[in-house]
């Protein structure tokens, strides 16, 4: 059984999309020169706007944000991307597409009544090994907007799962979201091996 991609519904958008910050600067980290997701290498979009909110060996999440009036941070879109292990051989046969219908079908379940809409499954422009498809589901009134994006590693070892949320009717004619597509581009499949992986600190 493939894993499925689990993460907070109720992510740090829902939660806090307008926060103060200290002396007009975000808390948030910098945006990494490049994140390794398990076998997967990714470089994040460094325009200004963006910032890292965590990162570990698997997983990561992003915002962007912009300030306002007041020093306040409104933090327009949430990313979170992990990697997965897939158990052996349980993808044989498989492709991206089955993979992200599987996905797909799963977090149609979850929402539930609270599901609005949800998109065809396509590949991205800049990267036709990512396949991706939106949720729109209502929560306390609010519509929130989920694009997911799915890439499968080319040995069916592992595979990558990103989301971007936001509260943007208009997301996709937003800079952040052209900014987030284009740089999947630089999505690769880069299996570790004893001599890439450093060794663990003592």
């Amino acid at each position: 059984m493939i894993r499925r991609f689990v993460l907070p519904f109720l992510s740090i958008l829902l939660v806090a999309s307008t926060a103060a910050a200290q002396s007009g600067v975000s808390v948030y980290a910098p945006v990494a020169p490049k994140y390794q997701l398990g076998d997967f290498d990714y470089e994040g979009p460094t325009v200004p706007g963006w910032r890292q909110v965590t990162s570990a060996e698997s997983m990561f999440i992003l915002v962007y944000a912009e300030e306002m009036d007041g020093g306040q941070i409104n933090t327009r879109a949430q990313v979170n991307a992990e990697s997965y292990k897939i158990p052996d051989r349980a993808a044989d046969g498989r492709d991206t597409l089955w993979l992200t219908e599987q996905g797909q079908a799963q977090q149609v379940k979850e929402r539930g009544d609270k599901l609005v809409a949800f998109s065809k499954i396509t590949p991205i422009e800049s990267n036709p090994s990512v396949m991706s498809y939106s949720l729109v589901t209502k929560l306390d009134g609010v519509d929130m907007f989920e694009t997911f994006y799915v890439a499968l590693a080319p040995d069916k070892t592992s595979y990558i799962v990103a989301k971007i949320t936001t509260k943007d009717v208009d997301f996709r004619t937003q800079p952040y979201f052209s900014q987030l597509e284009a740089s999947l581009k630089s999505l690769r499949h880069a299996p570790r091996t004893a001599e890439s992986t450093p060794p663990p600190s003592t």
